[in-house]
């Protein structure tokens, strides 16, 4: 009997990040990059909105320069807190992205 191969697929490679959802504001903005790595945004719409996820895909997919069919909240749907997976984007890319905009001058 011939021995079977034991493979694993290729899975696609990227990174996740941590959100907490500001109370609404006047426009969607980047307030702030907590000391846990947490990004603070501030949406148009209340957290509690249906809309908020949607608002902040595309919000997430602008501050990074990425398509938005490569965010996706994972978890934290209904909440405050999500947690947000970036396909085909490091982890030192998202960072390195945020702070030139949280630090314009760096």
């Amino acid at each position: 009997m011939a021995k079977k191969s034991k493979q694993f697929s290729h899975g696609v490679t990227g990174s996740a990040i941590t959100v907490r959802l500001a109370p609404a504001g006047e426009r969607n903005k980047l307030v702030d990059l907590l000391e846990d790595g947490t990004l603070a945004i501030q949406l148009i719409y209340s957290p509690a909105d249906e809309r908020a996820n949607k608002e902040l895909v595309q919000f997430i997919g602008d501050l990074l320069g990425t398509p938005t069919k490569n965010i996706d909240v994972l978890a934290g749907k209904n909440g405050k807190d999500k947690l947000i997976t970036i396909l085909d984007m490091s982890a030192s890319q998202v960072q390195e992205k945020v702070l030139a905009r949280i630090n314009p001058a760096r």
